[in-house]
């Protein structure tokens, strides 16, 4: 006669396995918890625009004139000239997700992932259809606006699904990929930061020279951060390494060109041209080596020594260990 093990099922364990003692069960991170990170994580992402007030902008198509201090309040910056902005704020609470995502990876239960990515979507679309039904309540009634808030509502769900893609980069992808995710959000994290040193615009105008300062050169910063930690260890990671940079180079480019299209007025009714102005000021930015090529050289610099700071201090560890 057999016997079956009807034992109660042990929860993962964490501590010294040598039988000296009972070991503590290590924490989980159940799916609701994950769900709330998220949601704190969009929060902390809209934080530069909440410290505002969340004064919309001021409009072109608004029904009737109205003073910037009496302008509706909005949960997301919805304007032509805040593009940027809006994909700041958007894709960086999507990192801030994934970065503590791949902290606790080791914790996580069944479904985590797919709750972060819920709660994170979920806000965001509450603050998109609670921004768009603002603005659109006091814009003209025309074609015109209607189509206005059409294009808005696509680049705020292409930020998101840029969002998503950052976030499962970091949270799920080996360190190559990772590196790759924080390479794609660099520009945008810079973006996110020097919103902070212009509170009252929030991206639209007024841009002073620690905003500028913070937007070039700390994307440079961050993408060296991901090299050193990633390294170079593999084909991989060497590769990965080379696309951060290539987009350390492009990203601010296409996020100008994409700024001075959107904020060209007298082309809005002729898609292609507005279209074409902004892939000429693509190529201008990232091709004037004066603007693109100092950060570049930067992140060069900063990963070198830090590679090579990695390096000197795994060769000592390993003749530690086996001297």
């Amino acid at each position: 006669m057999t016997t079956t093990d009807v034992s109660p099922r042990r929860e993962p364990t964490s501590g010294p396995s040598d039988g000296a003692g009972p070991r503590r069960p290590t924490w989980a991170l159940a799916w609701w918890t994950a769900g709330l990170i998220a949601l704190g994580a969009v929060v902390l992402g809209l934080l530069p625009w909440l410290v505002t007030g969340m004064r919309l902008p001021l409009q072109n198509l608004w029904a009737r004139d109205t003073m910037p201090g009496d302008m509706p309040r909005a949960l997301l910056p919805i304007s032509q000239y805040a593009i940027s902005t809006l994909l700041a704020l958007i894709v960086v609470a999507w990192t801030i997700a994934g970065i503590v995502a791949r902290a606790t990876k080791a914790h996580w239960r069944r479904g985590a992932f797919w709750s972060m990515i819920a709660g994170a979507a979920g806000l965001q679309l509450v603050a998109l259809v609670q921004s768009i039904g603002t603005v659109g309540a006091g814009l003209s009634d025309s074609v015109a606006s209607a189509l206005y808030l059409v294009l808005l509502t696509i680049v705020v769900v292409f930020a998101m699904l840029l969002g998503v893609v950052v976030f499962a980069l970091l949270s799920r992808a080996p360190r190559a990929g990772a590196l790759i995710g924080l390479a794609l959000a660099a520009p945008l994290a810079g973006s996110w930061v020097a919103l902070f040193f212009d509170p009252q615009n929030v991206g639209v105008g007024g841009i002073g020279g620690g905003v500028a300062f913070v937007e070039r050169w700390l994307p440079a910063v961050l993408v060296a951060a991901a090299i050193i930690w990633c390294g170079v260890g593999s084909v991989g990671r060497i590769v990965a390494s080379i696309v951060g940079l290539i987009l350390l180079w492009i990203s601010p480019a296409v996020l100008t060109g994409v700024a001075a299209a959107a904020g060209m007025r007298v082309l809005a009714s002729t898609p292609g041209e507005m279209a074409s102005f902004g892939l000429g000021v693509t190529r201008l930015v990232a091709g004037t080596l004066g603007q693109s090529l100092p950060p570049l050289i930067l992140a060069v610099v900063i990963a070198a020594v830090g590679l090579g700071v990695r390096f000197v201090v795994a060769r000592r560890r390993a003749s530690a260990a086996t001297g």
